[in-house]
């Protein structure tokens, strides 16, 4: 299997993400993925960061992988396009 990439925090970047694993008023989505990037940085496994959070393993590899390309940015999804989902 291959090895992998370690991701690395600098001691900022690790405050901002426990006050976002922490928050209350944060998209549930932000809250988990800064909590996989923390748990990443400490050497956590993706496998089990994947059965902590219940997500698959590619999950953790692919918000990894964004962290790594835009730092805090990369935790806030991407515009989709078509158009907004409605509320009925």
């Amino acid at each position: 299997m291959a090895q992998a990439i370690p991701v690395t925090v600098t001691p900022e970047e690790r405050e901002q993400l426990e006050a976002i694993s922490r928050s209350r008023s944060l998209p549930h989505g932000i809250v988990r993925r800064a909590k996989i990037i923390l748990g990443s940085a400490d050497g956590v496994e993706a496998t089990e960061l994947a059965r902590r959070f219940q997500i698959s393993r590619p999950t953790v590899t692919l918000w990894r992988k964004r962290w790594r390309e835009n730092g805090i940015a990369g935790l806030h999804t991407e515009l989709r396009p078509g158009r907004p989902r409605r509320q009925t």
